[in-house]
C-alpha cells in the first residue's frame, strides 16, 4: 500500500504545492519522484497508477503518492479536472524501512480519503496553498508547521468522520461558517443540501449536541468580539456587517450570550490592556 508515517517530533519539508485545472487531457506523468504527492481532486477525476495498483481519485478524494515508488497513468484526465497537489518531505524512521514496527509516537496517514470537499481538511489545504504561492513572509517560517497540521488532521479525520450523519454536520458547519455574516435561513440549508431542514437540524443536533439555529448565533458572537477588540468599528457598523438589520435586536443577542452589552464588552476590553 505504501502508505506514509508522520512521527510527532519531525516535521515535513514542504516542497511545492499549488491548485491546478486542466483544460486538455492528458495522462499523469511517469515518474519515480524523489519526494511523496498529496493530491486532493475538486473537480473531475485523475487516474493514477502506483507500483502496478490502479487508483481512480474524484471530487473530495485525497491520496498520497510514496516518494521513490514508481507511478504513471493508463487513463487520460478529462478537461476540467481541478486539483490541489503538494510535494513534500518525511523523515523515515529507521524500524519503518527495515519493515521492523517503528518506536515512538507515530502516525500512520490514510492512503486514500474521502468526502472532503468543503471540510476543515480542504480549508487547511487551501490556506496553505495560497501563503505558500503568494510568497507570504511567514511562509518560509511555518509552512512544514502548517504541513505537519494538515496531515495529523487528517491522519484523524476519518476515524472522526466515519458516518454519514457525522459528515453531513461536518458540512452544516462548514456552510453555517461561510454565511456567518447572513440571517439564519432554513430554506438556504434545505437547499444547498436538499434535505428536509427537520431532518438537517435532527442529524446537527445530534452529532454537535446544539440547535442549527444557535450555533449560528454562536459564530456570529463569537465574530463580533473579535471585531469589537480588533477594529474600531461602530457597534452599529458590526451589526451591519454581521448582517443583523436592527442594531438593538443585535445588542439584545450579545447580552444574552455575553451577559454585557457590545459597547461595556469593548470597554472591559479596553481596561485590561
Amino acid at each position: 500500500m505504501h502508505e506514509l508515517v508522520l512521527q510527532k517530533d519531525k516535521l515535513p519539508s514542504l516542497l511545492d504545492c499549488n491548485y491546478l485545472v486542466s483544460h486538455v487531457p492528458f495522462k499523469h506523468v511517469e515518474r519515480t519522484a524523489s519526494f511523496n504527492v498529496l493530491i486532493l481532486v475538486t473537480k473531475g477525476v485523475l487516474y493514477v497508477t502506483e507500483d502496478g495498483i490502479d487508483y481512480e481519485v474524484g471530487p473530495g478524494e485525497l491520496l498520497f503518492l510514496k516518494s521513490c515508488v514508481h507511478c504513471y497513468g493508463r487513463k487520460n484526465r478529462k478537461p476540467g479536472l481541478s486539483w490541489y497537489y503538494v510535494h513534500f518531505l518525511l523523515s523515515e524512521c529507521k524500524a519503518q524501512e527495515s519493515n521492523a514496527p517503528c518506536t515512538g509516537s507515530r502516525l500512520v496517514l490514510p492512503k486514500k480519503t474521502a468526502n472532503l470537499l468543503h471540510s476543515e481538511i480542504e480549508e487547511r489545504l487551501k490556506a496553505l496553498v495560497d501563503d505558500f504561492q503568494q510568497k507570504n513572509v511567514r511562509a518560509p517560517f511555518t509552512s512544514n508547521a502548517a504541513l505537519y497540521l494538515l496531515l495529523s488532521e487528517l491522519a484523524f479525520y476519518a476515524k472522526r468522520i466515519s458516518s454519514s450523519n457525522a459528515l453531513l454536520a461536518e458540512k452544516l458547519e462548514h456552510f453555517l461558517r461561510e454565511h456567518s455574516c447572513e440571517p439564519f435561513s432554513v430554506a438556504s440549508l434545505e437547499k444547498e443540501f436538499n434535505l428536509t431542514g427537520k431532518h438537517l437540524e435532527y442529524v446537527f443536533k445530534k452529532e454537535k449536541h446544539c440547535s442549527l439555529g444557535a450555533y449560528h448565533t454562536e459564530i456570529r458572537m463569537a465574530e463580533a468580539c473579535a471585531l469589537l477588540r480588533t477594529t474600531l468599528l461602530s457597534v452599529k457598523e458590526i451589526s451591519n456587517k454581521l448582517g443583523y438589520g436592527d442594531m438593538l435586536y443585535f445588542s439584545r443577542m450579545f447580552h444574552n450570550t455575553y451577559g454585557v452589552s457590545p459597547s461595556e464588552y469593548r470597554r472591559q476590553i479596553a481596561e485590561s490592556y
